[in-house]
């Protein structure tokens, strides 16, 4: 700044390129722990205050999905859809390709669907309260749809406690015993979507009526 326009330029250069640039980096930092528990949504969980926000995604480079870490705190992302702004994802993702970061944790798309369908029914339990308005056909296709779900879920977290026991006893398993597992697992796993999909139609129905 001092080359360019003398002790004005310097000035000019320490406040926006020193103090302003610091200040704006510290309050959006801020804003994830303040803003985010107040604006926007909760997709995954009520259980905190902590929401997901596209809008201060875009000023802190992908933390404005707060809901999600709040949920899932060991996942790498908070973006999780592929079409949220996530830039930090993207590099850590891009570091582990050139084998600069290591053993990214994940959490199962299928444990993320049922974080939302877990939210949505906690939802609607709350929209009929005490007094059920729905129709009784309605509400036992609704509580049938759920048991189903939650069988469905409960085989799938068994087949995945066994597929990571597998996979983590690598050498000492068989590749016959770690690919049956895996076959097991993306068994359970369709099961666990097609039960879903079940309760998302009569989740859809239940609110059609109470419209």
């Amino acid at each position: 700044g001092w080359l360019w326009g003398g002790g004005r330029g310097a000035l000019g250069g320490f406040l926006v390129a020193g103090v302003a640039r610091t200040v704006m980096v510290q309050q959006m930092t801020f804003c994830i722990n303040s803003l985010c528990h107040t604006i926007g949504r909760q997709p995954y969980s009520s259980r905190c205050t902590a929401r997901d926000s596209w809008l201060l995604a875009l000023f802190t480079f992908g933390e404005g999905y707060h809901n999600f870490h709040h949920e899932f705190q060991h996942d790498y992302r908070n973006g999780v859809k592929a079409w949220q702004f996530d830039p930090s994802k993207w590099c850590i993702w891009s570091l582990h390709r050139v084998g600069l970061a290591h053993r990214l944790r994940r959490t199962p798309p299928e444990k993320v669907l049922l974080a939302e369908v877990s939210e949505q029914e906690r939802r609607l339990a709350a929209q009929l309260g005490p007094e059920c308005r729905l129709p009784q056909a309605i509400r036992a296709h609704l509580e049938a749809a759920g048991r189903r779900r939650r069988e469905a879920a409960r085989n799938w977290e068994r087949r995945w406690a066994e597929y990571s026991a597998a996979a983590e006893r690598r050498v000492d398993a068989s590749c016959e015993r770690l690919a049956e597992a895996e076959r097991h697992l993306r068994e359970a796993a369709a099961h666990l979507r097609a039960t879903i999909e079940h309760w998302y139609d009569a989740h859809q129905l239940a609110q059609t009526a109470l419209a």
